[in-house]
C-alpha cells in the first residue's frame, strides 16, 4: 500500500479515513473522468481556487506534523533540533539560483534540495546538541509521579 502526505491533509480536513469511502471516491473520479463533460468542467477551475484547495491541505499536513511533533518539544533543545533543521529546507527554496550554482558538484545532490540538507542539518543538530538521549520521551510521559512513565531511550 502506498500513502502521500496529501492523505494526511485531507484526512484532517474532511474527518473521514475510511479506506472504503477512498475507494469508492476513487471508483467514481475513474468513472467521471470518462465523461468529457466533467473533465472539461474541472480543467476550467480558476487556479486560484485550486490554489486555496492547496493551501488548505498542505496546511493540515503541517499543522498534522506540528501535533504529532509537539509532545516531543517540551525542551528548548529539542525545538532547536527542528527549527535548525526547517529553516534552511525552508530558504533554500528563496536562494537565488546564482548561489546555488557556486556549490561544488559533489555537495550539490546534498545542499541544493531543501528536504535533504534540512533532514542533514536536523541529523547533526541532534547529534551535536547536548542532553539528546533523555529527551526522545513525550512529554506527557515524563511528568514525576506517573506510574506508567516511559524510561528514556539509551
Amino acid at each position: 500500500m502506498t500513502t502521500y502526505g496529501q492523505n494526511v491533509g485531507l484526512v484532517r480536513l474532511s474527518g473521514v479515513g475510511s479506506r472504503f469511502v477512498v475507494a469508492g471516491t476513487g471508483a467514481m473520479l475513474i468513472v467521471v473522468g470518462a465523461i468529457p463533460k466533467f473533465t472539461a468542467l474541472i480543467a476550467s477551475m480558476p487556479s486560484t481556487v485550486l490554489g486555496a484547495g492547496l493551501v488548505m491541505t498542505f496546511g493540515m499536513i503541517a499543522a498534522e506534523g506540528v501535533r504529532r511533533a509537539g509532545p516531543y518539544m517540551f525542551s528548548a533543545r529539542n525545538a532547536a533540533v527542528l527549527t535548525l533543521g526547517l529553516v534552511p529546507a525552508v530558504s533554500l527554496r528563496i536562494l537565488p539560483q546564482s548561489f546555488l550554482a557556486r556549490i561544488p558538484q559533489e555537495l550539490a545532490p546534498l545542499l541544493t534540495d531543501a528536504l535533504v540538507t534540512g533532514l542533514l542539518i536536523a541529523l547533526l543538530a541532534h547529534l551535536l546538541l547536548p542532553g539528546g538521549s533523555e529527551e526522545l520521551v513525550p512529554a506527557t510521559e515524563q511528568r514525576p509521579g506517573n506510574p506508567t512513565a516511559a524510561q528514556p531511550v539509551l
